[in-house]
């Protein structure tokens, strides 16, 4: 990589460019099938929100997300993993669909 500076002549500097580049990645390790377990679910919590929590030892597969008689959007599919809950603030209401069964939470 070139980088040139146009300037005056008699102004010259010498400057270090640094540069880096980074990706991530997520490795998932699955116990035998024969542990595989599935579980989840939900908390209501105090300052309003709702909170997704995968229980099994793999995680759970959340679909059709949607917040009713609300103009709230979140984010329809998510996997909730365990030891990692996914919170949702502000929402009294959730649908959707969990590993194919319909769900529909209700916190007051």
């Amino acid at each position: 990589m070139k980088t040139k500076i146009k300037g005056r002549e008699d102004n010259k500097m010498n400057v270090p460019l640094i540069f880096g580049v980074a990706y991530g990645v997520l490795l998932h390790h699955l116990p035998s099938r024969a542990q595989q377990t599935q579980h989840w679910q939900y908390k209501c919590l105090d300052l309003g929100g709702i909170q997704l929590i995968a229980k099994g030892t793999i995680h759970n597969r959340f679909d059709n997300l949607q917040v009713p008689n609300s103009k709230q959007k979140v984010v329809s599919v998510q996997n909730v993993y365990p030891g990692t809950p996914i919170t949702l603030p502000n929402i009294k209401r959730l649908t959707g669909q969990v590993e194919r069964e319909a769900f529909a939470i209700s916190c007051s």
